[in-house]
């Protein structure tokens, strides 16, 4: 019963992060696409463009990245084919969810350790980008926390039809009923 708590406590501290995270990543691609508009302007009516226009898109992804996958691991926004899948029992299609999300885990996991690994190296050594030397390992530590993140959300996502069976749904949104 106190497994149970803590882990629909942990379900809700995922969503919340979930959704305080993503207005960050919000930001973030809104001045991705400023700064395209800009470069595009720039180099179309001024003939300049602005400097290191890849290397900066480049570096930024890399550290929204990780907080994308997590949104939508959260969200159930991950494409699944449920030709089959739908047909089965709900029991087995919480177990086959489960293992999926396990297997993901794992190999996340092993993804995660090595992009920390090389985060750390990358302060070890200064390594820079080439045109504005940016530091490359800070970008790659903020996708390492991120994929961190991901990694918890994905745990969450194992247990979670199990904490939550025999639970009172939530009203759909109006967005789950349009779909």
């Amino acid at each position: 019963m106190i497994l149970r708590i803590i882990g629909l406590k942990l379900i809700q501290i995922v969503e919340k992060t979930t959704n305080m995270v993503s207005w960050i990543a919000y930001v973030a691609f809104a001045g991705m696409i400023i700064y395209i508009v800009l470069d595009i302007c720039g180099r179309q009516f001024f003939n300049h463009p602005l400097p290191s226009n890849v290397e900066l898109i480049y570096v930024a992804l890399l550290a929204v990245g990780g907080f994308t996958m997590m949104w939508a691991t959260v969200k159930k926004a991950h494409i699944k084919v449920d030709i089959l899948f739908t047909r089965l029992p709900m029991r087995v299609q919480m177990i086959m969810d489960s293992i999926y999300y396990f297997i993901a885990l794992v190999l996340w996991s092993i993804f995660t350790y090595f992009v920390i690994k090389q985060s750390l190296i990358s302060f070890k050594i200064h390594e820079t980008t080439v045109d504005l030397s940016l530091p490359v390992g800070i970008f790659m530590l903020i996708l390492g926390i991120a994929l961190v993140m991901f990694c918890v959300s994905l745990l969450v996502c194992i247990f979670e039809p199990w904490l939550t069976r025999g639970q009172p749904a939530d009203e759909p949104t109006a967005e789950e009923q349009q779909v």
